[in-house]
């Protein structure tokens, strides 16, 4: 398995994941990111042994096909500290993509 991102990043969006990632596998949603599961290099894989990500992969994996690539840091969204540690974000997903670089 790869990093996934999951719903802790919903509506916060901060990105500075974007900036260290080696090799630009991160794309953007119009509320979240994801990373594309098959272009992280051998280097970047890590186990996952954390349950219940599964969900959270096939995510990253499907949406990662269509939102536009996200290779620089973007300042996040006016209101992203007052939904940093918030649970159940899941049901503030958006589908639509994002504006990517």
């Amino acid at each position: 398995m790869t990093y996934i991102v999951d719903d802790r990043c919903i509506k916060c969006k901060l990105m500075d994941c974007v900036e260290v990632c080696p090799v630009d596998c991160f794309y953007e949603g119009e509320n979240m990111l994801v990373i594309h599961p098959d272009e992280c290099t051998v280097e970047a894989i890590k186990p996952d042994t954390e349950p219940g990500l599964e969900k959270w992969l096939s995510l990253n994996a499907e949406y990662s096909k269509t939102w536009p690539n996200i290779t620089t840091k973007k300042t996040p969204p006016a209101d992203s500290k007052a939904w940093e540690g918030v649970a159940g974000k899941e049901q503030y997903f958006s589908p639509n993509p994002g504006t990517g670089d």
